[in-house]
C-alpha cells in the first residue's frame, strides 16, 4: 500500500501521496499549473484516471488471475478490450516526442510509464507502440529516474530483499507467461518496491515478485521509501526532481470502469 508519514500523519493512495509532495515541493514541478485552480483540478483528475481506471485495468489484463477463483481468460478479455482504445489515446497524446502536458515533464510521465512498462510485458496489445516505447526511454534517461532507481537497488541490497529468480531492477524486458487457469494461489508484487512506477518501468518482471516480505524487513524499507521519496526533490530545482509511487494491489471492483476518457493533449 503506498504511504507516505508526514509527522504524526500518514498520507496514503498514489493520487493523494503525489499531489501532496507536488504541494509542497513547488519547486520540483512535479506538475504543472498547480497555483491555479483549474489546474489543481487537472492534475488531480490525471492521476486520479492513472489510479483509478488505467492501473486497475493494466493489473487485471496482465494479472487476471487475482481478479477470479475461475477462470481468468475472460477477465484478460474484457480487460484489454477496455484498454485497447485507452492505450491508443495515450499513444496519441504522447507522439511527437511529447510528454503528457506537452513540452513540460509531470510525475504523471512516470506512473505512465510504469504502466505502459507492465502492460508491454504483459503482451498487451498496442503497449509495445513506437511512441510509447520512446516516451519510457525519455523518462529512464532523466537523471531523477536514474538516481531513484538506484536508491531503490540500494534497499534490495541493503536490506536483502528477495526478488523473484532471474528479476532485477535494471533493464529486464522478460514477458509474463500467460495466466494459468483457475489458479488456487496468486503471486502478487512487492506493493513497497517491485510496483513502483520508477522499478516497473525499467523492470516489468519484478511484477512475478512474490507475496511479502517478513515485517521487520517491510518496516525498513517502508521508512527507506519515505525518506527515499522526500530525498526526491532535487536542490537543483525542476529538471532534476522525481518521485517514485508505490501502488497498492487492485481489488476487483468497479472502479476499473469509473472513466474511460481523457482530455486531449493541450496544444504547445
Amino acid at each position: 500500500m503506498p504511504a507516505l508519514k508526514v509527522g504524526d500523519q500518514v498520507v496514503t493512495e498514489n493520487p493523494a501521496t503525489l499531489f501532496y509532495l507536488a504541494s509542497v515541493h513547488p519547486e520540483a514541478a512535479l506538475l504543472p499549473g498547480l497555483d491555479a485552480p483549474l489546474g489543481r483540478a487537472e492534475a488531480l483528475s490525471d492521476l486520479a484516471w492513472c489510479a483509478s481506471t488505467l492501473h486497475p485495468l493494466v493489473r487485471q489484463a496482465v494479472m487476471p488471475q487475482g481478479f477470479t477463483s475461475g477462470n481468468p481468460a475472460g477477465v484478460r478479455e474484457a480487460a484489454l478490450k477496455a484498454l485497447a482504445p485507452l492505450i491508443t489515446q495515450v499513444e496519441a497524446r504522447l507522439s511527437g516526442e511529447r510528454w503528457w502536458y506537452g513540452a513540460t515533464w509531470s510525475i504523471v510521465d512516470v506512473y505512465l510509464a510504469w504502466l505502459v512498462g507492465l502492460a508491454k510485458m504483459g503482451g498487451v496489445p498496442g503497449a509495445a507502440a513506437p511512441a510509447l516505447d520512446a516516451h519510457t526511454a525519455r523518462v529512464r534517461a532523466r537523471p531523477s529516474f536514474v538516481r531513484a532507481l538506484a536508491r531503490e537497488q540500494a534497499a534490495v541490497e541493503r536490506h536483502a530483499i528477495p526478488l523473484p529468480p532471474g528479476a532485477r531492477l535494471a533493464a529486464c524486458r522478460r514477458r509474463m507467461p500467460p495466466p494459468k487457469p483457475n489458479p488456487t494461489t496468486m503471486s502478487t508484487p512487492n506493493a513497497l518496491l517491485a510496483e513502483s512506477p520508477g522499478a516497473m518501468a525499467a523492470n516489468g518482471s519484478a511484477a512475478l515478485g512474490a507475496r511479502s516480505l517478513t515485517a521487520a524487513v517491510y518496516e525498513r524499507v517502508r521508512r527507506d521509501i519515505i525518506t527515499y521519496r522526500s530525498a526526491c526533490v532535487s536542490p537543483g530545482g525542476a529538471s532534476e526532481a522525481s518521485t517514485s509511487t508505490s501502488t497498492a494491489t487492485c481489488t476487483a471492483s468497479s472502479r476499473s470502469g469509473a472513466r474511460n476518457t481523457k482530455p486531449n493533449a493541450p496544444s504547445s
